[in-house]
């Protein structure tokens, strides 16, 4: 291994945890104010590790590159729960609903600012035990104070309910007991990976691609987010996807939905059989009256409790939001009852025609990359980045947990594209919010735009086409060459 090589493998390490342990604990208020450009410096160290990982030769710098890694990752993890002084607004909105829970109550029932004794001053019998609960703690009324003002409702995803019970449950009114649960998941998460990887005959280096992302490690663990418990059930869907396991892959992935919506559109890819096997499609058969039975039971249990659902990880209320290549944007909500937004300029229609169009964009796409032969186990996962990411750039979307469910395959895509295709979140609100300076600085105020289009919408785009070229070139290369992407 060249001199070079291993210098950019160290580097690009050092860099990646360097930045991460930057925005979890630093005293100077500069780096506050730097914290997405330190963000996006650590996307790029990750996509330099894996540029200078591709094809290096084995030897002893990479068993002690791993090890280091693996033990960089549980650094980040522990500086992140030893200081977190504060609990995020999220988590502790989050908290509240376990404990909210443990007292048999629906925390979806009521708003913070209800619940605070705003609005009407007598409630139901439910909301007056939920109100007394709250008042004799301070840690629970700090907890929704942040969101008194408005109607918002706890959004915990509602399969993450009772693991938030059961972390209240003990070490109750403090997160201890829930970052134990999320650490947890994620050590389960990497031992199935590097199972994964042996048996799809991949280096078990390329665990770090997960273990040390800084997206993951800052947005995802660091912030208590719910959306942790998804990963160990992304693992498993491709593991039962390569074992031909159709049923498994089809009540998994219903299971997913509870998370992110817009993984149901992988259906088609998961359950496609390798080769032309005797009774493949009885297999997939299987594994579609899996799904559309857990889905149904899960809609109907979110409808029952009036939890929100989520798309793409936003915390929207349960309204699904997309806006066609970052047009003006349109609305589907299933808070209270079915009802569309204003879009396309056409009014209601107008919303009910593009929701339309999109769900076929992504059920054709779903349909599409599924037909073609899969030559190596890991195309699966490979053309499931692909079709996120094409869902993600034509809904607009910028917030970085935006396509999180797929951060624990990178393992099994180990590309640069693929790092920058998950990392497209962040990348589009640093763009965004940089042309908005420039915009103040520039011209006053006034919004730049080119050819009557807002340019920071314009450029954002034009980087999600190249990472889409990148992406697509870098499948069809290994498609080509009937191996893993490489």
């Amino acid at each position: 291994m060249s001199k070079t090589r291993i210098a950019l493998l160290w580097g690009s390490l050092a860099l990646v945890v360097l930045t991460t342990s930057l925005q979890l604990w630093s005293p100077m208020a500069l780096t506050v104010s730097l914290s997405p450009w330190l963000s996006l410096l650590a996307l790029m160290g990750l996509m330099t590790l894996v540029l200078a990982r591709q094809s290096a030769p084995g030897g002893l710098h990479l068993p002690l590159l791993l090890w280091t890694g693996l033990a960089a990752g549980l650094g980040l993890r522990l500086l992140s729960y030893l200081l977190v002084m504060d609990v995020p607004d999220r988590l502790g909105l989050e908290l509240y609903a376990g404990r909210v829970l443990l007292d048999g109550l629906n925390p979806f029932a009521f708003t913070a600012n209800e619940v605070l004794g705003g609005g009407l001053r007598i409630g139901g019998a439910t909301l007056e035990q939920a109100r007394d609960l709250v008042a004799g703690s301070p840690t629970l009324s700090g907890w929704l104070l942040p969101f008194q003002s408005g109607a918002v409702r706890p959004e915990t995803p509602l399969l993450a309910l009772p693991f938030l019970a059961t972390s209240q449950a003990l070490t109750p009114e403090t997160p201890v007991a829930w970052f134990a649960i999320l650490f947890g998941v994620e050590a389960t998460t990497l031992l199935m990976l590097l199972m994964l990887l042996r048996r799809v005959g991949r280096a078990p280096g390329w665990v770090l691609l997960f273990w040390i992302n800084p997206l993951w490690v800052l947005f995802a663990f660091a912030q208590g987010s719910s959306f942790v418990l998804l990963a160990p059930v992304m693992v498993l869907l491709i593991w039962a996807a390569v074992s031909e396991r159709s049923a498994l892959v089809g009540l998994m992935l219903a299971l997913s939905l509870a998370f992110n919506l817009w993984l149901g559109v992988l259906l088609g890819l998961l359950l496609r059989t390798a080769g032309r096997r005797p009774f493949a499609w009885r297999r997939a058969a299987y594994g579609l009256v899996g799904f559309l039975l857990m889905a149904a039971g899960l809609w109907a249990l979110h409808r029952l409790f009036g939890a929100p659902l989520h798309w793409f990880g936003t915390h929207d209320q349960g309204v699904i939001r997309v806006s066609l290549l970052f047009s003006d944007g349109f609305g589907l909500s299933f808070g209270e009852g079915l009802s569309f937004g204003e879009g396309l300029g056409l009014g209601p229609l107008g919303a009910g025609l593009g929701q339309l169009l999109w769900v076929i964009l992504g059920l054709g796409l779903g349909v599409l990359v599924a037909l073609p032969p899969l030559p190596d186990q890991t195309q699966r996962a490979a053309r499931a980045l692909v079709l996120g990411f094409i869902l993600l750039l034509t809904s607009g979307l910028t917030e970085p947990l935006a396509l999180v469910a797929l951060i624990p395959l990178l393992p099994l895509v180990p590309v640069p594209a693929a790092v920058l295709a998950t990392g497209f979140g962040l990348i589009a609100a640093v763009v965004l919010a940089l042309m908005a300076g420039l915009s103040r600085v520039l011209t006053g105020g006034a919004e730049l735009s080119l050819w009557g289009q807002p340019l920071a919408l314009l450029l954002t785009l034009v980087l999600g086409v190249m990472i889409l070229i990148w992406l697509l070139t870098a499948a069809w290369a290994s498609f080509r060459r009937n191996h893993a992407l490489e």
